[in-house]
Formats: C-alpha cells, sequence, structure tokens
C-alpha cells in the first residue's frame, strides 16, 4: 500500500519554460497543477504504477485540470508522444480504460456533476478528492511569474472563472500583460478599501529613547507598506531582528508601538510559555502553532520573548539535549523562504551573549539592536506622553534627578501614582503630583551652589588649559535627591578629532 507522506518533494513545474507535450505550462495550469500534486502527494513517486482518479469539486475546468495532470504525469512518469496519462470519466470511457489498463498508469478526473459507479471505483487504486485552489497556489504562482505579490492579484486568481484565466494567460502573453489585462477586463467588483482602525497604544511617533531601534521600525514600516501595496518583494524587507537590554527598558512596548505603525497584527510567544505545554513533543508544537498563527495572519510580527532562555548549545547538562532539540525545531522554522513569508520575526532577550550563535546568522536574527534605559529628555517625553503635562523647569529638573536610571515602564508606573493622587484629592492632574511621587528633594543653599559653581568652572577652566578638549557645557543642579547617591554638577567636553 501506498505510503500517506512522500519523501519526495510534491512536483510541480516550478520552471517557467516547463512544456507538456508542446505547450507551456501557463499560470493558470500551474495553478492547478497544485492542487493536483496536493491530491496526490501520497502517489508522488517516480516510475510507480497507479491508476487514480480526482473526484472534482464545483470550482474545476477539465481543460485545465487536464493539463496539470499530464504535468504531473510528466514528473514521474516518461512521457510518449502519443500516449495521454490523463482522462475524462465519461458515460462511455471503454477505450480510455483499456489505454490506462495497457500502460498502468493513468490519472481519471471525474467532474462533479459526474455519477461515479461502484465499477469505475473498483478500476481505481484510489479515488480522491481533488484540491481546490487555494491562496498558497495563488502566491506561489505569481512568486514563479517573477510579479510582485499583492492581496488585489492573489484574489483576482482565486475568484475568476477558469476560463477567464486562460484566455488572459496564453502562452503568446507575457504574465505581467496577461495580469494587466485580466486587472482591467475583471467581472469581480473591488473589495472596498478597509477603513484602518486607529492603533490602541502608541505608535513609534510616541516613543523615545530608542535610538538605532526607532530608525529600524521606522523604516520597517515604509518597508511593509510597500509590500503588501505589491510594489516590494519580501526578500527585501528586514524580517528578523534580534532586541537586547536590561529587564524592564521596554523592549515589549516597542514592539507594540512598532505593529500599530506597522498596522499588522502582532503575535506574542515566549521560549519559557512553549516549554510549560510539557514534553518535547507539545513544546514544539506550541512553538510551531505560534508561527502558524503569525503565517496565517500575514503579514504580521512574530515577538518571541526570553529567546536567550535557549541557551548556548555548546554548553553540557543534563537537560541540554532538551534545549537543543527545541532549538533545532526553532532554528527549523526561522530558516526558509516560502515558510515565513509575511512575517517579521523579533526575538527580544536580557543577554545576548548567552545566546547560540546560530540564531544570530544570516536569515534568522541577523541584526542585533540594543535598547538602553532612556536618558533625561527621553523621560521627560515619556512623562508627557502618559500624563499630558509639561514640566516647568524646576519640576523638570527634579523629575530628571530623581528618575535617573529608571525605564520608561518605570515613568508610566509614576504617572499611574500621581493620578490616583490626583483622583483622590479630586483634583486635576499637574506637575505638583508627579513630584510628590518622587523621592524627596533638598534645595542646596546659596552659598553651596557657589562652591559648587566654581568647583565645576575649576575643571573646565583645567579641561581647556591642558588641551583636552572644547568644553560644551557646565551644569550644576540646585537640588539633592535624599537617599541617593549622584552628581550634582559635572562638565562635558568635546575631544578635538585626531590631527587637529
Amino acid at each position: 500500500m501506498p505510503s500517506t507522506r512522500s519523501a519526495k518533494r510534491t512536483r510541480v513545474p516550478w520552471k517557467l519554460e516547463t512544456h507538456v507535450r508542446n505547450s507551456i505550462v501557463t499560470l493558470p495550469v500551474f495553478m492547478a497543477s497544485c492542487s493536483v500534486a496536493a491530491s496526490l502527494r501520497a502517489r508522488n513517486r517516480p516510475h510507480s504504477n497507479f491508476i487514480v482518479t480526482l473526484r472534482a469539486r464545483d470550482d474545476f475546468y477539465h481543460p485545465v485540470y487536464a493539463e496539470a495532470a499530464e504535468a504531473f504525469a510528466a514528473g514521474i512518469w516518461k512521457p510518449r508522444e502519443f500516449t495521454s496519462y490523463a482522462y475524462e470519466w465519461k458515460d462511455r470511457s471503454f477505450r480510455d480504460e483499456m489505454e490506462a489498463h495497457k500502460n498502468k498508469r493513468a490519472i481519471f478526473i471525474a467532474p462533479p456533476d459526474y455519477n461515479l459507479d461502484d465499477d469505475k471505483g473498483l478500476f481505481s487504486d484510489a479515488v480522491l478528492d481533488l484540491e481546490p485552489r487555494t491562496r498558497r497556489h495563488a502566491e506561489t504562482a505569481l512568486r514563479r511569474a517573477g510579479l510582485p505579490l499583492s492581496d488585489r492579484d492573489v484574489d483576482l486568481l482565486l475568484s475568476e472563472p477558469w476560463p477567464r484565466l486562460v484566455k488572459a494567460f496564453q502562452d503568446r502573453r507575457h504574465p505581467m500583460l496577461a495580469l494587466e489585462r485580466l486587472r482591467t477586463h475583471s467581472r469581480v467588483p473591488a473589495k472596498p478599501a478597509r477603513e484602518v482602525a486607529k492603533p490602541l497604544g502608541p505608535t513609534l511617533a510616541d516613543m523615545h529613547g530608542y535610538g538605532p531601534a526607532l530608525e529600524w521600525g521606522t523604516n520597517l514600516a515604509k518597508d511593509l507598506a510597500d509590500y503588501k501595496a505589491g510594489v516590494l518583494p519580501w526578500s527585501d524587507v528586514d524580517n528578523g531582528v534580534l532586541l537586547s537590554g536590561p529587564p524592564g527598558v521596554g523592549k515589549t512596548m516597542f514592539v507594540s508601538a512598532l505593529a500599530n505603525s506597522c498596522q499588522v497584527p502582532i503575535i506574542y510567544g515566549s521560549v519559557s510559555e512553549w516549554q510549560e505545554a510539557g514534553a518535547l513533543d507539545s513544546h514544539l508544537k506550541a512553538m510551531r502553532a505560534s508561527f502558524a498563527e503569525a503565517k496565517e495572519k500575514a503579514p504580521s510580527i512574530l515577538f518571541v520573548d526570553e529567546v536567550d532562555t535557549f541557551g548556548d548549545r555548546t554548553e553540557t547538562d543534563r537537560n541540554r539535549g532538551y534545549l537543543r532539540a527545541a532549538m533545532a525545531g526553532f532554528l527549523q522554522l526561522l530558516d526558509g523562504f516560502e515558510r515565513r513569508e509575511g512575517v517579521v520575526v523579533i526575538g527580544a532577550c536580557n543577554y545576548p551573549d548567552q545566546l547560540d550563535l546560530a540564531i544570530r546568522r544570516p536569515g534568522r536574527l541577523d541584526r542585533q539592536l540594543e535598547i538602553a534605559f532612556p536618558d533625561t529628555k527621553s523621560r521627560l517625553s515619556i512623562l508627557a506622553f502618559h500624563s499630558g503635562l509639561d514640566l516647568d523647569q524646576s519640576q523638570a529638573e527634579k523629575f530628571g534627578m530623581a528618575t535617573d536610571g529608571l525605564s520608561g515602564a518605570d515613568v508610566e508606573q509614576l504617572v499611574r501614582d500621581a493620578k490616583r493622587l490626583a483622583r483622590r484629592r479630586r483634583e486635576v492632574l499637574s506637575g505638583d503630583h508627579i513630584v510628590e511621587q518622587l523621592p524627596t528633594a533638598t534645595e542646596l543653599p546659596e552659598e553651596f551652589l557657589r562652591s559648587l559653581a566654581v568647583h565645576e568652572a575649576g575643571h573646565a577652566v583645567v579641561a581647556f588649559d591642558i588641551g583636552y578638549g572644547r568644553v560644551s557645557e557646565v551644569r550644576i543642579s540646585r537640588y539633592r535627591i535624599d537617599g541617593k547617591r549622584s552628581g550634582l554638577g559635572y562638565v562635558h567636553t568635546i575631544k578635538p578629532a585626531l590631527g587637529q
């Protein structure tokens, strides 16, 4: 009995110049051949002998599927000049049955309205349902023809009747010209443009302090817009990146803002959640389910948190075999052009130096973007986003000193506490409520400030005198945060370039 799975790749005429009986395999025939190959996957063995019947559904046009069956047969059987391997069941098919019996090889197709009796089922080694054309078949056909992928063209190839596709895509016509004519003469009404819902949560325009990650995300949003419009191939999209940084720095918030800016869905996953599924097979199944969901919703972003949990495969411990197998499954899902098309994978980790180098090879998560804690200016911008407030100079100075080393999430929590305080007092949120959430700041006396200014000025004079660099800024603080050790002043210099 035949195996239910084939060790060989499904045979479809991938090359554009493929001929079957002196005819070019056109785009609609290629789509139909994908359906035939999917139905006959278990019979995909060169030189094997079988006679099968494919039972067609409503979406059927015999000339197209007959050529598609011949194309599949040509891939596993040696074509003969005067012998056909594809037949249509009719009320009088005795001659076709005799020819098939003689050759020991045949693919019969039963139209949707044909009553397939027991005798014909007995004559066939198997009666299989002919798979319908799918979105993946249309996408693969466009890719084979070198045409850009767009939802509009894919919908067109799935909705237009087979006879009209045959009339559009002829041997003498370039596929691009054929597709353009099909668009022009399409009888299928265009889908109304979807209203883009206002994103819930921040976009990249609202994010501050993310440095190169912000620039990369902005470029990705533009590339994904071009990809969805069909003007940019997926191979030109930067589809794998690694975000690194200490805990709480805002990696998850950045990815959420990125998805909002790109107007694509985001699928969350993490190595620890996948591992919670149980044994290794359950772990791998959960991992594959996340990738499958992202592919189904493509274009999309798959966010994989805690990717450094995989560790390094060179390490040896009693759990290493399990993690090595899990990582192998992850690498397999990352690889491959068709398998991951439309899915941007973003991995996040706290300790990139513990990450296996295989994950960061080209084609996987080969670009690393480091996210650090936001500086004072960025923290003030984050505060303004969450509170809608602009602090005055005195409040901003206290805020900058007190929040040094805090993450964006810490600032957001501080705003929530300030809002709660204002609600309890039945007051409108103001900068005073923000300052009250900060550690106590003591205002320094004027005499101390004068001494501090002289001290920092001395640093500036010495730096200039010894040629250390050009002094660009001298600053002192009017406040000291109680219980926190921090500098009360500094001198910023710019070192001269070499040779100056």
